[in-house]
């Protein structure tokens, strides 16, 4: 790591470290979402599939943790627990190339080796799919019709 353009994540504790020592470099680092008094208090949803990964699962574990609106769809592909900031190695007779994680990031969760999971699943049927249905944004709009039945609810007044 120390020749990487990672070295200055790790900050004054990589010079101290042995080859092959593990090094925690932040532990329990979380900022809580502001609370401000002009905050939006209305109703927000987040939709996420399979295909939510990366950056995308990331918000989604923060979005739930932090309690920030309804998250609906399927669990994200991406982990609560994963791997980052790969350096490429070549092994010097072989010539192969290896990428190796020199982070290991742990999203706040209950499920460390499981994707984000969803407050409320949808699952498709095949028909579903042929139709081209979009059950997310139904769900969505079922919500809003039913909050709309309920005075203050998207933080204003009717």
């Amino acid at each position: 790591m120390r020749g990487s353009i990672y070295s200055e994540k790790a900050g004054e504790g990589l010079s101290d470290a042995e080859n092959g020592e593990y090094l925690t470099v932040q532990s329990d680092l979380m900022w809580t979402p502001h609370t401000d008094e002009n905050r939006f208090r209305g109703k927000v949803f987040l939709l996420i599939s399979e295909r939510t990964f990366s950056a995308g699962a990331v918000t989604a574990a923060i979005f739930k943790f932090n309690k920030m609106g309804t998250i609906i769809g399927q669990e994200t592909s991406g982990r609560e627990k994963l791997c980052s900031d790969p350096v490429t190695i070549e092994l010097p007779h072989s010539r192969l190339k290896a990428s190796i994680p020199l982070a290991t990031y742990t999203l706040p969760g209950e499920n460390p080796n499981r994707g984000v999971i969803p407050d409320i699943e949808i699952s498709y049927s095949i028909k579903d799919l042929e139709d081209g249905s979009d059950k997310e944004m139904e769900k969505v709009r079922e919500l809003v019709r039913e909050a709309r039945r309920q005075p203050r609810y998207f933080g204003i007044g009717h």
